[in-house]
């Protein structure tokens, strides 16, 4: 029922299903794995093509929630 989301996508719209969607589950996993082991959110943007404020969001747990923090 459209109302139930009240405007936003389908819940099969998360993560590597979302069309829009730069990095896999298994990428963001790693760059979680590698900001716990110290590398810099810059350093992990550089790498991995996005900008710094996306990986700030995946360290954080604001984006890709459902795979945990």
């Amino acid at each position: 029922h459209p109302t139930i989301n009240m405007g936003r996508p389908p819940d099969t719209m998360f993560g590597e299903n979302n069309p829009n969607s730069i990095l896999t589950e298994q990428v963001v996993l790693q760059i979680r794995k590698l900001y716990q082991e110290g590398e810099s959110q810059i350093g992990l943007s550089k790498t991995f093509g996005v900008h710094a404020p996306a990986i700030w969001k995946i360290v954080h747990g604001r984006t890709w929630r459902h795979l945990g923090v």
